[in-house]
């Protein structure tokens, strides 16, 4: 009970002093990175998935809402939405029927529904935080992007982390694709025990590979995310 509370008060001190997720970040105009993608109007209200598990505090919010709502088990994702993390809240959302979003605590991310040269693409934004992305030959196409770089591609698996001054770091967990830093343009490949930083310019990389030990620490962090309710 005292739990619950807790959760509703944070709620509304969000929606009173926070009234979108960063002062500058506002979905609806959001400019796309890639140019083979654009905003389709018959997407608005297309479901993308929904929420398999929201733990410890998820709050979502569609586009046409100024507030910020608890989440719920089951609940349908749809275009635009918002999905926010609070402190110690993860939250696991199945895009299509086997694409996988596993977000941990303080994160932000908004999903559009695009249209793209080839077909319809899933377009992932995380602004901030934590997030590992499970992407299948199954369904749409999926685009993630961060302030500093985005991904494209399918079959494929790994982490992405946005820090505080918006620089980001990948890690490759299955599959191999492209990184491109939005400033510079340039590409870097991303596979299995890379790990890939793009700095707060989103111009240049480092990138390093780590050990299985070290990529077996970072899957430990998100074996809980659909055992605790």
């Amino acid at each position: 009970m005292v739990n619950t509370l807790l959760f509703l008060f944070l709620i509304n001190i969000l929606n009173l002093t926070d009234s979108t997720p960063d002062e500058n970040y506002h979905p609806e105009i959001m400019i796309f990175a890639s140019e083979s993608t654009t905003p389709d109007v018959r997407l608005q209200h297309k479901q993308l998935g929904e929420i398999r598990s929201a733990n410890n505090g998820v709050l979502i919010r569609p586009l046409s809402s100024p507030t910020w709502m608890p989440a719920e088990n089951a609940q349908p994702v749809s275009n635009a939405d918002s999905v926010r993390t609070i402190e110690n809240g993860f939250a696991v959302i199945q895009i299509g029927s086997q694409s996988v979003l596993r977000i941990k605590p303080n994160s932000l991310i908004t999903i559009h529904g695009m249209r793209g040269d080839d077909g319809p693409v899933t377009r992932i934004r995380l602004e901030k935080g934590e997030m590992m992305l499970q992407a299948t030959l199954n369904d749409d196409l999926v685009e993630l992007s961060t302030p500093s770089a985005i991904v494209t591609g399918n079959n494929l698996s790994y982490i992405v982390e946005v820090h505080e001054d918006g620089s980001s770091v990948f890690t490759g967990l299955s599959g191999t694709t492209n990184i491109t830093a939005l400033n510079s343009g340039e590409m870097l490949q991303l596979m299995r025990r890379n790990k890939v930083a793009i700095d707060h310019r989103a111009q240049l990389f480092t990138i390093q590979q780590i050990s299985n030990r070290e990529l077996n620490r970072y899957l430990l962090g998100y074996d809980q995310f659909e055992t605790e309710q």
